[in-house]
């Protein structure tokens, strides 16, 4: 007796643990399908119906999203705590949204806008989760906002937590409807983590690279600088700077000899300004790389003075130094390409397999709301391609 009790708890805490796992992704119901269309202008909603690729097209981006997602719980990025920030304001967004939305609906201007007074009092009262906010916009990027575009920042993410507490209170974030959108941003978010982990993961090994040079090489990067190198041999050698150029220089300045406009700092990337500003007139640089490629410089003069806002690179009116210089680029950008693109294909591949792996149920026909008649079609509203940020726009 004890051991068929001992059992029956086995089961039950087996079923309980698969309900448990089971992902929200595994399908998207026909319900569903219909809410995702309903938010659609009439026009489109016909557009859909009646363009069967455009609704196959719609649900296969579905399926995918969703494939993506429960890929990206399988590696428990779910758990990290990247995915609940950008997660945390995506929620926060969708419930603001709604919270304008049903206070214009209701016409109440004055009810619908939110206070500049309360915005301030918001953003000072919670100064470390706005902190915590722009250091996950900044992840990966190598700009720092200026101060009016951190202020900006600032107030458009305190209206939206203002909001998104109004919503709450409303008991918005209850609906169907929202708790659909909130699903969707978080099959969002998983999704682009998921991408993110693939660009890490299939970095190109070194043979993959040295088999993509056999039919690029262009792109192989040791020949190109061996191409720099016997191309800065040739003007050491004391051939013609400008002829030079246009054999060889692979942008528009290679039509007149190389030849660029007066700039003064600022006017340049940083590793050919230092180069050009620490030389003298007449002189010629050795290989300088920047994010171009290899340059060879030479500069034609040097003189002090205001810039000519029609013929000079301007970065200040203001009386500076200027430099008049000729330079042949050998492009690196097949180079730089390389790699990408053996990576995207590498990514198209694991996206595939994830698509096989990780199978989405999902009906063939859903009903369409248009002008109050229900007529069962197929699709729903074009998603943002997997792995789109969510998240508000750096102003």
């Amino acid at each position: 007796m004890k051991s068929r009790i001992a059992l029956i708890l086995m089961l039950a805490l087996a079923v309980l643990a698969f309900g448990a796992c089971r992902s929200p992704y595994k399908e998207i119901t026909a319900q569903e399908l219909t809410m995702l269309t309903d938010p659609l202008p009439d026009m489109q909603k016909r557009q859909l119906a009646e363009n069967d690729k455009a609704r196959q097209d719609a649900l296969k981006n579905i399926k995918q999203l969703f494939s993506l997602a429960q890929a990206a719980e399988a590696a428990k990025l779910d758990k990290t705590e990247k995915f609940q920030q950008r997660l945390e304001i995506q929620i926060e967004k969708v419930l603001a949204d709604t919270e304008a939305q049903k206070s214009s609906d209701n016409g109440a201007k004055a009810a619908s806008e939110v206070p500049e007074a309360e915005v301030t009092a918001y953003a000072a009262a919670h100064p470390k989760e706005f902190d915590a906010f722009v250091k996950m916009l900044a992840e990966g990027s190598k700009e720092q906002p200026t101060p009016e575009q951190l202020e900006a920042v600032k107030k458009g993410w305190s209206e939206i937590k203002i909001r998104a507490e109004r919503a709450r209170k409303a008991g918005y974030d209850k609906t169907p409807e929202v708790q659909l959108q909130i699903k969707m941003q978080r099959a969002q978010s998983l999704a682009g983590l998921y991408q993110e982990s693939l660009d890490e993961q299939l970095k190109p090994t070194k043979e993959e690279l040295d088999e993509y040079y056999k039919t690029h090489p262009n792109a192989d990067p040791e020949k190109v600088k061996q191409q720099a190198e016997d191309v800065l041999k040739k003007v050491k050698a004391g051939e013609d700077f400008a002829t030079l150029a246009g054999q060889f220089s692979a942008d528009g300045s290679g039509a007149k000899g190389g030849l660029l406009r007066w700039f003064g700092k600022g006017g340049m990337v940083p590793e050919f300004e230092a180069a050009a500003f620490g030389m003298q007139k007449g002189q010629v640089s050795d290989l300088v790389k920047s994010k171009f490629g290899y340059h060879i410089i030479k500069i034609d003069d040097r003189a002090k003075r205001k810039p000519n806002k029609e013929t000079d690179v301007v970065t200040t009116e203001d009386e500076q130094d200027l430099v008049l210089a000729r330079h042949i680029l050998i492009s690196t950008g097949d180079v730089d390409k390389a790699e990408g693109e053996i990576k995207q294909k590498k990514i198209q591949r694991a996206i595939e397999d994830a698509t096989l792996k990780y199978p989405v149920t999902a009906p063939n026909d859903f009903a369409i709301n248009i002008k109050g008649i229900r007529a069962p079609e197929t699709p729903s509203l074009k998603l943002p391609a997997p792995g789109a940020s969510a998240a508000p726009d750096k102003k």
